[in-house]
């Protein structure tokens, strides 16, 4: 069994797509493993994640965070010939299902190549044992460069037929020449060491939560049926802690009730350099479920494209830096064509 999924960035630079202000290799991933996975009744208590090609050491902690089962990450070794069939192969012969993940930040290779790059994204693959060699499954003749998988998973999908396209999901036919303009400049490319003096959480804290914020997910409580989100421990109705059980919530097609753009002066301080050096930015209050609503900024969007009562997809995004490090949240974004 084989199944795939691909996210290339909505903005392109010349014939090649180009990652926005706050994507990077996690988010690219991120969205490739959602796509994968929101189909799929593959899963196992615990993932093997094999990182191929131009994957860079993406952390289990924050992966565990997407896929909401504990990690086992395997690096990429230094890239030869053909990282992605060899991790296919070994992928293959694992003792369950296992994903294969890469992100290309860089368009890389000849452009000569038979698979010229599409510029930035990524993909992920579900893999359990595979009925005939994995060597058949890549173009005839074709060794990928290392962070050209990606266009060499192209063709594979673009040929399926259309039983196994159902098995290729996301943006394989789209091309790379069509899409936003380039990003305006954008935050640092490493987080700075200052700590917010707005809302600041503690990393311990910021992880507990990821269940809600990332997934949203809430607990429904078999007692009284009430929702609740976020994820509190403790029923918002009855107060019962021993009767909660996960329930996902929708993270796409979301109606916003309520609309708002802050310009520089009005943002939270963590967020002073993003308004320095891409402007003022959206936020929303989108509705989920049960009369419950999050707030979400917005990204990939300009005033006026979204509306009040219009639907609205999320992502998951950088939000700021904090502490050294990047923390990530939902974001909204122009409701989108369903992927396949």
């Amino acid at each position: 069994m084989l199944r795939a999924a691909a996210y290339l960035p909505t903005r392109t630079d010349g014939r090649r797509r180009v990652r926005s202000w706050d994507e990077d290799a996690f988010t690219l991933v991120a969205t490739a493993l959602e796509r994968l996975l929101a189909g799929s009744t593959s899963r196992p208590p615990a993932w093997t994640i094999r990182e191929v090609g131009a994957a860079r050491a993406l952390p289990p902690e924050l992966l565990a965070g997407i896929l909401g089962e504990s990690v086992t990450v395997v690096p990429a070794p230094d890239p030869t010939a053909s990282p992605l069939a060899d991790a296919l192969e070994r992928a293959s012969h694992g003792a369950g299902p296992e994903l294969l993940v890469g992100a290309v930040e860089e368009a890389s290779g000849s452009p000569a190549s038979a698979v010229p790059p599409p510029g930035e994204g990524a993909f992920a693959l579900l893999v359990d044992e595979l009925p005939s060699s994995t060597a058949s499954l890549l173009p005839a003749g074709t060794a990928p460069l290392p962070g050209q998988e990606l266009a060499a998973l192209v063709p594979i999908a673009q040929r399926a037929d259309a039983a196994a396209a159902k098995a290729w999901v996301g943006d394989w036919a789209a091309s790379p020449a069509v899409g936003r303009p380039p990003p305006p400049q954008g935050p640092p490319a490493f987080p700075s060491a200052a700590v917010s003096e707005g809302a600041y959480v503690p990393r311990a804290s910021y992880l507990e939560a990821v269940a809600s914020r990332w997934r949203f997910s809430g607990e429904r409580c078999r007692s009284c049926s009430t929702l609740s989100f976020p994820s509190r421990g403790r029923c918002r109705r009855c107060g019962r802690a021993d009767t909660l059980t996960a329930e996902s919530l929708p993270r796409d097609g979301l109606e916003v009730v309520a609309l708002t753009w802050i310009g520089p002066g009005g943002q939270p301080t963590e967020f002073d350099e993003q308004v320095a050096a891409v402007g003022p930015y959206g936020v929303a209050l989108v509705a989920l479920a049960d009369g419950l609503r999050a707030t979400v900024a917005l990204t990939d969007t300009e005033p006026g494209e979204i509306r009040l009562g219009g639907r609205v997809d999320t992502r998951l995004r950088r939000l700021y830096a904090i502490e050294g490090s990047w923390r990530y949240g939902r974001k909204a974004v122009v409701r989108q064509p369903t992927p396949g």
